[in-house]
């Protein structure tokens, strides 16, 4: 895959990988300042927007070379490269992995970085789009919407509800680029991802940077903590890439959707927006913070756990058997 289409598909996977960390998540911060650029400064909505995908894109392009590199195929390997997307995110970018030991080593990193952000949000809208099944994209999205318009409330314990107009302009506009940004995936992911050997080391030269100088100096205690975990990830992932035969899952998952198909995807912000207007005028309020964010944490560790066990219980590839293999007839010895 030329240089390029590497850049294109990095930034096309950010922007997925960001809509359902920030958005779909309705991280706080991000949400109200998005809301409040689009009706104030919307000329200064592409800026916010762009720094957005700068930041994602150091993690996503971590993520996608682990996949190609480590030829990550099975959902346990996706899940370990997706483990050093989530820790980059929270650990590198941000401090938050920090703030709550050992639980934030999960949430968010692992229990919605990897399980909604990587396997629900990149890998499995792609296959559910492949499968060119209207109706299964269909049930998809508005289950996604019903999810989203809920869990966009999980915050009215600490700050007030964004009115249901504020939501509807940021589910539709956000949603709608996500929906694009499916879309354009097709002609960037039709080819293997192999980044060269200077691309991997600015990778790995800026994410030390950053760490050394966001997060080490008001942190220290983050070098027990990360690089230990990548340490013991790249570890597993190397074990993979010397079991796994088949391509890894970026080539797994090219392939031609129907326009149609991306399109159904809108349902998703349509249906978050009557749910969550819904939800809003509702008198009472779940605590989702417990309901949701506990059990993903929980599958979160146990996980990052399966996905080692099963990654180490593959045995070895063998190679290729070269001995000479006697011609068949009347006195060839049998093959055994």
């Amino acid at each position: 895959m030329p240089l390029l289409k590497r850049l294109g598909l990095v930034f096309i996977t950010a922007y997925i990988l960001m809509f359902f960390s920030e958005f779909y998540f309705v991280n706080e911060d991000v949400a109200f300042d998005l809301v409040k650029t689009m009706q104030t400064q919307p000329v200064a909505l592409l800026w916010l927007l762009l720094e957005l995908l700068l930041f994602y894109g150091l993690p996503a392009y971590i993520f996608l070379t682990a996949v190609s590199l480590f030829r990550a195929r099975t959902i346990w390997a996706i899940f370990l490269a997706g483990a050093l997307y989530g820790w980059i995110v929270e650990g590198v970018i941000v401090w938050q992995m920090y703030e709550g030991l050992p639980f934030t080593i999960s949430w968010t990193p692992l229990g919605w970085h990897v399980i909604i952000d990587v396997l629900l949000g990149w890998v499995l809208v792609r296959r559910i789009l492949l499968m060119d099944r209207y109706g299964v994209t269909a049930v998809f999205s508005i289950s996604l919407g019903l999810f989203w318009g809920l869990w966009a409330t999980w915050y009215w314990q600490e700050s007030s509800l964004i009115t249901p107009a504020d939501f509807a302009l940021f589910a539709l506009f956000t949603g709608g680029l996500w929906v694009l940004a499916n879309g354009l995936l097709t002609p960037f992911i039709s080819r293997p991802f192999q980044p060269s050997k200077v691309e991997i080391g600015l990778l790995l030269a800026a994410t030390a940077a950053l760490f050394a100088l966001n997060i080490l100096p008001i942190l220290p205690i983050a070098l027990l903590v990360l690089p230990p975990l990548f340490i013991v990830t790249l570890f597993a992932l190397n074990r993979n890439r010397q079991t796994e035969e088949r391509d890894d899952v970026i080539v797994a998952l090219a392939g031609q959707p129907r326009r149609g198909q991306a399109a159904l995807l809108g349902l998703m912000p349509l249906v978050a927006v009557v749910v969550y207007t819904a939800v809003y005028q509702w008198p009472l309020r779940l605590p989702l913070t417990d309901l949701i964010a506990l059990p993903l944490m929980l599958a979160g560790f146990v996980l990052f756990l399966i996905s080692f066990i099963q990654i180490f219980r593959r045995k070895r590839a063998q190679p290729a058997n070269l001995t000479h293999t006697p011609s068949a007839g009347p006195d060839a010895a049998p093959v055994r």
